[in-house]
């Protein structure tokens, strides 16, 4: 009896550490408006508080050029994971996004929710943290008009860097950041696909270059909320309606929306207000863009 609990024991832990280790990491790599190079390192995880852990060279943060961060993070993804078919998610955040309170929620839902079950193909998350926690909205503008072009550097040295697949997601602000991005600059990257969460954008910059969009990712998922409160917000500020509040689009074979203005599943939580972050805190929209990445 004895030895069949331990056989036990040895199975449970084996099981519960080959889980984890199926866990996709977490990495950032952190622009800054002033500067062409970037830190970067990968993101330590625990409750209600997480580190950034830097990568650094005499006990200093490394500031390197974007393709170089890149290579490091490609490096430490392959120690985990060789196959080949497996994929690397690029999460670009919002307004505010940059603050700790945010890397803390984001980081912390990604950990817990996303990309646990042996379906999933996502080996690695890596987080593009920009300037966005000044006091006020032009502020933000101001920071991705002036981090566009490195941001610019950093996609297009994904082909060279990143041995793996890989896909881009943007919450909000960050689609604004990637428009400013793609319209401005040469980009040469294709993701797989191409998710845009609450996109805080002009709706008729949007339609208006599609085909911008396009070359960027030949699959587009657009997350609409028609009450979202904080895109109406927005949508004073910019005096143009955002393309995450509009609820009339119509899906193409490369284009498609998802409404979540009925989904009411996110629990007791600041979303019940915003309703802004329902990809973090809505299960029927986490399995909606797992599916999409799967």
């Amino acid at each position: 009896m004895k030895f069949l609990y331990i056989i036990s024991f040895v199975v449970i832990f084996f099981s519960i550490n080959t889980s984890i280790a199926q866990m996709p990491k977490q990495y950032f790599i952190k622009i800054s408006p002033s500067d062409s190079k970037v830190r970067y390192g990968e993101f330590m995880i625990k409750k209600h508080s997480t580190t950034l852990n830097y990568h650094t060279v005499e006990n200093k943060p490394d500031i390197i050029t974007p393709d170089k961060a890149l290579q490091w993070i490609n490096k430490e993804i392959q120690g985990d994971n060789p196959e080949k078919k497996s994929k690397v998610l690029f999460f670009i955040h919002g307004f505010w996004g940059s603050l700790t309170y945010a890397i803390d929620i984001t980081s912390e839902a990604f950990d817990k929710y996303y990309f646990n079950g042996d379906s999933s193909n996502v080996v690695a998350i890596i987080h593009i943290i920009w300037k966005a926690h000044g006091i006020t909205y032009k502020q933000a503008i101001k920071s991705i008009n002036n981090s566009s072009k490195t941001l610019a550097t950093l996609i297009n040295s994904i082909p060279e860097t990143i041995d793996k697949n890989y896909s881009l997601m943007c919450h909000s602000m960050g689609a604004r950041f990637l428009f400013k991005t793609i319209s401005t600059n040469i980009i040469n990257t294709k993701f797989q696909e191409l998710i845009l969460i609450a996109p805080d954008l002009d709706y008729k910059k949007f339609e208006e270059n599609i085909s911008l969009f396009l070359k960027t990712a030949p699959k587009i998922y657009v997350f609409i909320n028609s009450k979202d409160k904080v895109l109406l917000i927005s949508k004073t500020i910019n005096k143009t309606e955002r393309l995450g509040r509009i609820k009339d689009n119509k899906n193409t074979d490369n284009i498609k929306f998802i409404d979540c203005t009925e989904i009411n599943d996110t629990g007791i939580n600041i979303d019940i207000f915003v309703r802004h972050l329902y990809f973090l805190y809505s299960k029927k929209v986490r399995e909606k863009i797992e599916d999409i990445l799967s």
